[in-house]
């Protein structure tokens, strides 16, 4: 069966009596999925502690106390922490956050950050995991709320700072 010459170097199929070109099926999943993977955020691994659980949870609270992050919830049981959303100056989110968008020529950074902290583990071993929700807006005087795509530096040192403390007891 000699199927029908397509245009632009697509791949016909062919189907019962018909053929149809491939290309139009092709090009316009992957551009779906390239915008998905383009906009998506990578969860960040979880820490592992060489120490129990329960100094990883003492190392947590005494690292947000040193760091002066107030915490809004905590429940050892499930082993989660969390914070009401903080300000965070310019200088900071530029920093630890992706620039939220553009108004005009003026970037826009995220201006606050509320952290949650995962704490797992036994006896013998542990991991945590921090993550922030950056945002910016939200206010009366800017209603809309953007999020913020992470750079996960802060992420990271908090839990490194986690980890040296639980495993220094």
């Amino acid at each position: 069966m000699a199927l029908p010459a397509h245009r632009h170097g697509s791949l016909p199929v062919a189907l019962g009596k018909q053929a149809i070109s491939m290309r139009r099926f092709w090009l316009r999943p992957m551009r779906l999925n390239s915008i998905a993977l383009v906009g998506s955020l990578v969860a960040p691994s979880q820490m592992p502690i060489n120490a129990s659980a329960g100094r990883a949870w003492d190392a947590v609270v005494d690292v947000f106390a040193s760091r002066e992050i107030p915490i809004r919830m905590m429940e050892r049981a499930s082993g989660f922490i969390a914070t009401d959303q903080l300000g965070v100056t310019g200088k900071q989110a530029r920093q630890w956050t992706e620039i939220c968008g553009r108004h005009g020529l003026f970037p826009i950074v995220a201006d606050r950050a509320g952290y949650n902290v995962l704490v797992r583990g036994d006896s013998a071993a542990s991991t945590v995991k921090v993550t922030v929700r950056w945002t910016h807006g939200g206010a009366p005087f800017e209603p809309r709320l953007r999020e913020c795509r992470s750079r996960n530096v802060r992420e990271s040192e908090l839990e490194a700072a986690i980890k040296v403390s639980a495993e220094a007891h």
